[in-house]
């Protein structure tokens, strides 16, 4: 390449890769911005008038976000929440061919705003999975001496948005081919089959799944057999509340029957088409409909068709009945979508909550869990936490049993869409995985409804230990494990009552049926809270130290706040934030609901009324870097042991396990009105995540001496702007380490509670990340968690000389000095020689009295902090005497 070559490509390449780039005069890009806050963005450029420019995405042409003659030599662009934001955008002056680049900055840190797409020339536009679409279910009928029947399947409704399907995966029993439309040959019976679709870029699509049903041969009935008689049921009216849009109503073929026998089953007809049952219902909006209804007897025989019209009604504007009054009405309570009828817009607000995702925003976390924060699940929320979580208690739900974790969280057990989706259908049986009997009714129970597999639970050898040569504890049916969609690792819950279709629950079911549990719904109260929050980590008050279910309505000197000789309050009074969406954190916690760092002055923003900032004894002054909770919880576990350490290599075997089903945990040591520890807390914290390298991550030195690794680390030190001293749990375990990568392993617990071992946990785990074989090391973890519960009454609160020896008040329960920074910044010779002479020990109070109270001199003067808000004099000099 010649000199004059190169020169004209260096100045060709500056003017690609300058942020703020000129053409002579005319042509400059002015602005390139992203207003975070108003989720706008907007470009302003200018060239001589009359010309004509084209404002595109530079890494994707066919993004044009404006294109216009200029009038003015200005043109601006304002675009609100555009579909895709781009990372850095082009100016192309079409009049004389030129073209400028230049980045999107964001408002709110100057650089390229997150989010932005596409990040570079070369990158592909993201592919959109194919739909796969099984066909409607079937029903056939074997004619008489035919024991099978050739079936075909229809697979031909399924699509690709942005490509064509390429490939069809059918699985059942038997087999099908992986065609568009297979055919197969099926004996009586019903018979589940799925598909999977697979698009012209190699990515696989949810499941679908299609019945057939395959109805035996008719029976020729006897000369002499009396024809049953069908009846449909009265004509109905009903009329749609305001608001609603359709609703339940239920058909009514009871008053069929046979004169010489008895019906044997029923056959409805109409659209929609109802259930094969005597009383079945469906979901009806406005107009009139036909229903036809055909039995057979007891001898095969088959009626005429009765038919019965039902007609539904438009809202009228008559007052609105009370909640009670609707919940009351309800006759048939068919899932999560009989309140979400009614209910959708609380739905939706639940349906991006923590509650309902299992994921959401680490606001409050300082340690970046972008680059984990992908679940690998088909439809699983991949925001912050999700499958990305581990702890010092039951590891990582990635590998626990799918519906324990599940248990709780209120999806019906379905995989929660980060998103809601846009298309109607969809979007209803979104929000109807949200089960809001899991709030809102204090009796409720469900269980896994579906197909159950048989769990093979290691036997107990005569040492109390696993002994894998002894023929296996084997448990079926609804005893053994639920089986889920191999696919979405889908299932779904049913409610638990008397009248369940399940059998041989574990545990009773609970005391009412579900169509008075879904009559009777309330408000949430502690009891609806805690029959989860109480049994986190596998038992009652065993992770958070604070919650049990002593609290449901504890004595005063457990909890004033929600005694009810106290305060009498709900976990809502403190913790809803609106919207379905809740206040307030564990620091070992990862997402949030809300950004806010809630604290108790929300309700006691001046507690004591004695704010002074120069008296040593003023509460309120205290109250600035010392949390309440840390004078007015002076223990926890109070009325209901707390676990403090689990070790996963002293397994026991308990019959109680798993609802019942019996299994191996791991040894949990629990205590009583424990003391807490101390620790300066400001509202942010470091909780690890599957994937990060544990050298980021402190160590705590332990009682006897060894080192453990510190999941879940506060942050905030005696200088830190906000910081308070909080009490604390702190709980310990033992956890593999993957040696290569230097992070966490996270152990299946289903193997686990299944073996006793837990190398055959870890290499269960192992085995799923593709790294079987490796090695590993169990090393001890650990984890602080702070209390907010168990306030009690005033005259409990802890005294001076909990915190300062000096004080009476004791017995001391912190070093402030060494634990907390409370040490002076040199030897007291060195300190009090900087204004004064040594004028001999004096003590605390008097020390604080004469320099701080009289004399308003900051803590840096003597300490290695200042306390600014306090308006104190921190210059040394104005204090040394002559």
């Amino acid at each position: 390449m010649n000199r004059l070559s190169f020169q004209m490509l260096s100045i060709v390449v500056l003017v690609l890769l300058s942020n703020s780039v000129a053409i002579g005069a005319d042509f400059k890009i002015e602005k390139a911005l992203w207003k975070v806050e108003k989720s706008l963005l907007i470009v302003k450029a200018t060239a001589d008038k009359g010309q004509r420019l084209r404002i595109e995405n530079a890494y994707d042409s066919a993004q044009v976000l404006k294109e216009s003659k200029l009038r003015k030599e200005t043109v601006t662009t304002r675009v609100r929440s555009p579909e895709q934001l781009p990372c850095r955008i082009r100016v192309v002056n079409v009049t004389t061919g030129r073209e400028l680049e230049q980045d999107v900055k964001s408002s709110n840190t100057e650089q390229i705003p997150q989010g932005c797409y596409p990040t570079g020339p070369s990158e592909p536009p993201v592919n959109k999975a194919p739909v796969a679409d099984a066909g409607i279910d079937q029903l056939h009928q074997l004619q008489a001496g035919q024991t099978s029947i050739k079936v075909t399947l229809d697979g031909s409704g399924s699509t690709d948005p942005d490509g064509k399907v390429t490939d069809f995966i059918w699985t059942g029993s038997p087999d099908p081919a992986d065609v568009v439309s297979p055919s197969i040959t099926l004996s009586e019976g019903t018979h589940k089959l799925s598909l999977v679709v697979v698009d012209d870029q190699g990515e696989s699509s949810v499941s679908d799944r299609v019945l057939i049903t395959v109805e035996a041969a008719p029976v020729e009935p006897p000369a002499d057999n009396e024809v049953p008689v069908a009846d449909a049921g009265a004509d109905q009216t009903h009329q749609l509340k305001v608001g609603q849009s359709s609703m339940t109503v239920n058909l009514d073929g009871n008053g069929s029957m046979d004169p010489d026998g008895s019906v044997a089953s029923y056959r409805w007809d109409g659209s929609p088409n109802p259930a094969d049952k005597a009383s079945p219902s469906v979901s009806l909006s406005e107009g009139s409909y036909e229903f036809t209804l055909m039995v057979t007897d007891d001898q095969g025989a088959m009626s005429v068709s009765d038919t019965v019209w039902i007609t539904v009604n438009a809202a009228t504007t008559e007052p609105p009945q009370t909640a009670a009054e609707a919940h009351a009405s309800i006759v048939i309570y068919e899932g999560p979508s009989t309140c979400i009828s009614c209910h959708e817009d609380q739905a939706v607000a639940m349906h991006g909550s923590v509650h309902y995702q299992q994921s959401g925003d680490t606001i409050n976390l300082t340690n970046d869990v972008t680059p984990f924060s992908s679940s690998g699940l088909p439809r699983a929320g991949e925001r912050g936490d999700g499958a990305i979580g581990i702890n010092t208690y039951c590891g990582s739900h990635l590998n626990s049993p799918r519906f324990t974790c599940a248990g709780c969280h209120v999806g019906n057990g379905r995989f929660p869409n980060s998103e809601l989706p846009l298309d109607k259908t969809e979007r209803q049986a979104e929000l109807s995985n949200i089960d809001c009997l899991m709030c809102h009714q204090d009796s409720y129970k469900r269980f896994p409804n579906g197909d159950f597999e048989p769990l093979e639970i290691v036997e107990m050898g005569a040492d109390g230990k696993p002994d894998p040569s002894l023929p296996p504890i084997v448990r079926t049916g609804s005893q053994g494990i639920p089986v889920v969609d191999p696919v979405t690792l889908d299932f779904e819950f049913e409610p638990a009552d008397a009248n369940s279709t399940l059998v041989d629950l574990g545990g009773s079911p609970m005391m009412q049926d579900r169509v008075s549990a879904a009559q009777s719904v309330h408000a949430t109260t502690r009891k609806s809270c805690l029959s989860c929050h109480a049994k986190a980590g596998g038992g009652d008050g065993t992770k958070r130290g604070d919650l049990s279910s002593a609290l449901i309505d504890p004595a005063p000197s457990i909890d004033i706040h929600m005694s009810s000789s106290g305060e009498n309050l709900s976990c809502a009074d403190c913790h809803d934030a609106g919207g379905h969406r809740v206040k307030g954190r564990g620091l070992d916690l990862r997402p949030n609901d809300v950004a806010e760092h809630f604290t108790c002055e929300s309700c006691h923003d001046k507690p004591h009324g004695d704010y002074s900032n120069r008296n040593g004894s003023s509460r309120d002054k205290h109250a600035t870097r010392v949390a309440c909770q840390t004078c007015h919880i002076p223990t926890y576990a109070k009325g209901v042991p707390t676990e403090t350490n689990r070790d996963w290599e002293d397994p026991h075997f308990s019959a109680a396990a798993c609802n019942g089903r019996g299994g191996w945990l791991p040894r949990e040591d629990k205590a009583l009105n424990l003391t807490p520890t101390y620790h300066w807390f400001d509202g942010t914290s470091q909780v690890y995540v599957l994937g990060e390298d544990l050298a980021d991550y402190p160590v705590t030195v332990l009682e006897d001496g060894s080192d453990a690794i510190t999941l879940g680390q506060p942050n905030g030190w005696v200088n830190t702007q906000n910081a308070k001293i909080y009490p604390m749990k702190e709980h310990t375990s033992k956890s593999a380490v993957h040696d290569a990568s230097n992070s966490l392993i996270a152990h299946s617990t289903f193997e686990f509670f299944r073996t006793g071992s837990f190398d055959t946990a870890v290499q269960s785990a192992l085995e799923q990340t593709g790294q079987s074989g490796d090695s590993y090391s169990v090393k001890m973890v650990h984890t602080f968690q702070t209390l907010n519960h168990g306030v009690e009454d005033s005259s409990a609160a802890l005294e001076c000389g909990a915190c300062h020896a000096s004080l009476s008040g004791g017995p001391l329960r912190m070093d402030l000095a060494n634990d907390l920074g409370y040490g002076m910044k040199g030897n007291e010779a060195e300190v009090c020689t900087q204004c004064h002479e040594n004028k001999g020990s004096m003590s605390f109070t008097k020390v604080h009295e004469k320099h701080v109270k009289d004399k308003g001199i900051d803590c840096s003067t003597c300490h290695e902090f200042s306390r600014p808000e306090r308006g104190l004099n921190a210059n040394v000099a104005k204090f040394v005497e002559d």
